[in-house]
């Protein structure tokens, strides 16, 4: 019983991680040839407002608890892509050297820091 558990929980994991775990690749190869040209914004726009989509769905009618966490991996997946490869479309990108590890983009003369900006 207990084996059967875990499997299905391992189960559901996988099914919300993988589908998304395929963008990662790409995000650290356009951050090591600092090239935005490993995605298309259009698709990542398009998967990003379709999970969103999903996830509003699920609101008005549920359904397994597994779909919404895929579309909330995919939907921050995407994010992220999308605001790096603007990011790098816009103008350079630097890294801070020995810091906490975040990457700062520097755009028109002034520093956007992940997660602060």
């Amino acid at each position: 019983q207990g084996r059967k558990e875990m499997l299905a929980h391992l189960g559901g994991v996988c099914m919300a991680v993988l589908p998304s775990a395929v963008y990662v690749p790409t995000y650290f190869e356009m951050l090591r040839k600092r090239d935005p040209q490993g995605v298309s914004p259009g698709v990542s726009l398009l998967l990003l407002i379709s999970s969103i989509h999903r996830i509003q769905f699920w609101w008005g009618k549920r359904f397994t608890q597994v779909l919404l966490w895929q579309s909330v991996v995919m939907a921050t997946i995407q994010l992220l892509l999308l605001r790096l490869s603007c990011l790098l479309r816009a103008g350079g990108f630097v890294e801070i050297p020995q810091g906490r590890g975040a990457e700062v983009a520097r755009v028109q003369g002034r520093a956007l820091a992940w997660g602060i900006a």
